[in-house]
């Protein structure tokens, strides 16, 4: 039997009620030079008799069965090699394609064989199917090739979104699926190969992902896993297998999706390479005053030492760093605040660093002056303040309970619906 032009790998855990809807929107495609690779990661629930009976009607089906719960990543793999077209792809289970969109990705593909990936709008929606997001936005008014340099400026939400077809040899030259990578597996290949090969764009909605709570991708949002998972993606970006490609993260500033959780990663992680620190400087600036007040010693420490590495690009930070500097409760701290103040004043030129310094004289001299003389409207703005950061406790207090409750109903809901993983690794 011919191999197909496109393979879609779909793999499934417990996803019965979204199978159908799933398998159809793959099979009713105008494109029709298709197989569906399905392979189901030992579920529980009637998935294995829904795809045995699309088997049975439709011969472009091919299910394989995991003789245990593997995981996403594995299972992912595992249809990957299971593909047989030059082009993939990637499904999950609970989210569907709309009509054309392999038609219109592979004719963009037939124009450009070389291409990395085809991208077309995706409809992030809720459990109720409510718009979330659109992603990745609009990078073209018209279907379009986007060479790597011309791709990488637009690319400044979130990158190459999850469902999207690719070229299989670039996306194995990429490292295919990266367990270690958990929900941003795929993610990182594919910026890859959008960074080397350059993308096609599709301005229309194309395919509708579920987001919710419990889903795989959606797990990123735990804090602590989150930061391990960052740090080796960090370091895999700043690996020689993948330095071709590092001047894509710097100038698509994709990193700063992941916000504060990134510096944090970036400031635990031993070692972090002096090439990483372009592409991290504008969201380690951004977050870097919040993030100084973590609660946890070793990111604020490792914070500074970043700081002092970017010298007078963080000499906004400065002062802060000075008060870091005289009042952390942590020595270690301290320290690291004042070898940063040391780097930073070093690195800055003399003029610009005095101009800062007779500015900040001058302003608290006219505040005392101020303060003296009003001190009635002072002691009404104080009183002020202390009532805000009295609703803002009271704030934090009942958005801790609700977040505990939240949390409790999860809980709770996942014991009836164990296995509703989203196959997604990210999105």
């Amino acid at each position: 039997m011919p191999a197909p032009k496109l393979s879609v790998i779909l793999p499934n855990y417990n996803h019965a009620e979204f199978l159908p809807r799933c398998v159809e929107a793959v099979l009713d495609q105008s494109f029709a030079d298709l197989e569906l690779v399905v392979v189901d990661d030992a579920s529980t629930d009637d998935s294995r008799d829904i795809l045995a009976d699309y088997a049975r009607r439709d011969t472009r089906v091919r299910v394989y069965h995991n003789a245990e719960n593997r995981g996403v990543i594995a299972t992912l793999n595992r249809a990957l090699e299971l593909a047989r077209a030059d082009y993939v792809f990637g499904a999950a289970s609970d989210d569907y394609v709309l009509p054309g969109y392999f038609e219109k990705a592979m004719g963009l593909f037939a124009d450009r064989p070389d291409a990395g990936v085809v991208v077309g709008l995706a409809e992030c929606v809720d459990d109720d199917g409510r718009l979330r997001v659109l992603s990745p936005g609009i990078w073209a008014d018209e279907p379009c090739f986007l060479s790597p340099r011309e791709a990488a400026p637009r690319m400044t939400a979130c990158g190459v979104p999850g469902p999207v077809v690719w070229r299989k040899s670039a996306f194995l030259e990429a490292g295919g699926y990266h367990a270690d990578l958990r929900w941003h597996g795929d993610w990182f290949p594919l910026q890859v190969i959008a960074f080397r090969y350059g993308v096609g764009f599709i301005p229309e909605r194309c395919s509708v992902v579920r987001e919710v709570p419990e889903s795989y991708s959606q797990n990123q949002k735990r804090k602590k896993t989150q930061r391990l998972v960052l740090q080796t993606l960090l370091a895999r970006v700043g690996s020689a297998a993948y330095r071709d490609v590092l001047w894509g993260f710097t100038a698509s500033g994709i990193f700063r999706q992941f916000g504060s959780e990134l510096v944090r990663a970036a400031a635990t992680l031993p070692g972090l390479p002096v090439e990483l620190l372009p592409a991290l400087r504008d969201t380690t600036l951004a977050h870097a005053a919040n993030v100084l007040r973590e609660p946890e010693a070793d990111v604020r420490a490792g914070l500074a030492g970043l700081l002092a590495r970017y010298g007078r690009e963080a000499f906004r930070l400065y002062d802060q760093l000075g008060g870091v500097k005289r009042h952390d409760i942590d020595p270690t701290v301290r320290t690291a605040a004042a070898a940063a103040r040391v780097a930073i004043r070093r690195d800055t030129p003399a003029l610009p660093f005095w101009r800062s310094r007779v500015h900040r004289a001058a302003a608290k001299f006219m505040r005392t002056v101020d303060r003296c003389s009003r001190p009635l409207h002072h002691a009404r703005l104080e009183r002020i303040e202390h009532h805000l950061a009295d609703l803002i406790d009271v704030q934090r207090q009942v958005l801790a309970q609700n977040d505990l409750m939240l949390r409790l109903q999860l809980r709770a809901a996942e014991a009836p619906r164990a296995g509703r993983v989203g196959p997604r690794a990210a999105a």
